[in-house]
């Protein structure tokens, strides 16, 4: 991969992230994904992109 497409990549990634960020800090978004819709992403993607979040999610206690 050359340096200008790895860059782009890169920067497609860290938007892709961030939105990912904005979407799991909503309100709605467990009601957005059930157990089956989880599970059926899981089964062809196994990462953020499959519901779970990015980093462990942080409650208050």
């Amino acid at each position: 991969m050359s340096a200008e497409k790895s860059e782009t990549y890169m920067r497609a990634l860290a938007e892709a992230r961030l939105k990912i960020q904005r979407m799991q800090t909503s309100p709605n978004y467990r009601s957005f994904l059930s157990v089956a819709a989880i599970e059926a992403f899981a089964a062809v993607e196994g990462s953020v992109l499959a519901g779970k979040p990015l980093s462990p999610p942080k409650y208050e206690a």
